[in-house]
């Protein structure tokens, strides 16, 4: 979910190994690899802007200001696409 909406829906292991929407997919960037260490001089990854403020939503995808895949469509609030078997995506670049 981001800014209270469903942004994709998958069975746990299809969502883990190929995230579909943006924002699943700097969420999975930012877990880190308990397997390998991080360099001291290195941090985790992390998702750019700020997180829209509820009261100020407007018709356009709420992650827009944060993706880096952003387009002209993404000024409208995508609706959820059907991505794969018992997968949906809430993203434009899915329609």
């Amino acid at each position: 979910m981001y800014a209270g909406k469903i942004v994709e829906q998958a069975p746990v292991n299809p969502l883990f190994e190929a995230p579909l929407h943006p924002y699943t997919q700097g969420l999975m960037a930012a877990i880190p690899k308990m397997d390998r260490p991080v360099p001291a001089n290195r941090r985790l990854q992390a998702i750019s802007g700020i997180v829209p403020s509820l009261y100020e939503l407007t018709t356009a995808c709420a992650f827009r200001s944060r993706c880096n895949f952003q387009f002209e469509r993404c000024s409208e609030e995508p609706p959820i696409f059907e991505a794969g078997p018992e997968r949906s995506v809430r993203c434009w670049r899915h329609e």
